[in-house]
């Protein structure tokens, strides 16, 4: 289990400027703790295993501040 090489290495080639990657690889069935603790962050979801709705809901959360 985990994020292949090659992906990060993608992602983290297509950031520009002073941005930032912060991948996570959580494994619970409680997505509100995971919510919770993400929503600090400004950032979007790039890519995800994740139910659409729970990307909707994580995106959000990042957007908001809250």
């Amino acid at each position: 289990m985990g994020i292949p090489d090659a992906k990060m290495k993608g992602i983290v080639n297509a950031i520009k400027g002073d941005g930032a990657v912060l991948f996570v690889l959580a494994k619970t069935e409680d997505s509100e703790k995971v919510l919770e603790r993400m929503a600090k962050f400004d950032g979007e979801v790039i890519s995800t295993t994740l139910s659409p709705d729970t990307e909707r809901k994580i995106n959000a959360a990042l957007k908001s501040g809250s």
